[in-house]
């Protein structure tokens, strides 16, 4: 069976929203992401969650034979303003990874969006508490950076964070 996975970080509503110094490889645009969803739903793609696209690696559970996992990383404010309203659209699902030492800071998410989220159906996952390297921390840093993450974003948004 194949599997698309694909990920995204930044959503822009268009090229003219970007700042000079911005990388071209981490974004995509609103329309550009959009198309891509559309194009997906045409060739009869279903969206799992890595939750369940991990389950079926390690052989229990089962998956669409056309699986799309679509995931999202950092907690961009666009990931909510943008590619969520075209995730249902599309009947769709994503994973969205995030960085808590981020969550309400410009640009990024905030709680109130993160549990609206979960509530239309997305997967949360950590993505680290501080966006440092993991393959430069320390054992016990990176113990820390992970665990202190998944434990907050479980407190505040009442769901099972792997």
């Amino acid at each position: 069976m194949r599997v698309v996975a694909l990920t995204f970080h930044d959503i822009v509503a268009d090229q003219a929203d970007l700042p000079s110094h911005s990388d071209p490889f981490y974004r995509i645009t609103a329309g550009e992401f959009e198309r891509l969803l559309a194009h997906l739903r045409k060739l009869g793609y279903q969206t799992v969650s890595s939750r369940a696209f991990h389950a079926w690696q390690q052989g229990s559970g089962s998956i669409p034979e056309r699986t799309v996992v679509l995931t999202f990383d950092d907690g961009h404010a666009s990931h909510f303003e943008l590619a969520a309203p075209l995730l249902v659209r599309y009947r769709f699902a994503g994973t969205f990874f995030v960085t808590t030492g981020l969550i309400g800071k410009p640009g990024y998410m905030t709680w109130e969006q993160l549990r609206k989220l979960v509530f239309l159906g997305m997967e949360i996952g950590s993505h680290g508490a501080t966006h440092r390297p993991l393959t430069q921390l320390s054992p016990h840093a990176l113990a820390e950076e992970l665990a202190s993450s998944r434990q907050l974003l479980s407190e505040r948004l009442g769901v099972s964070v792997q």
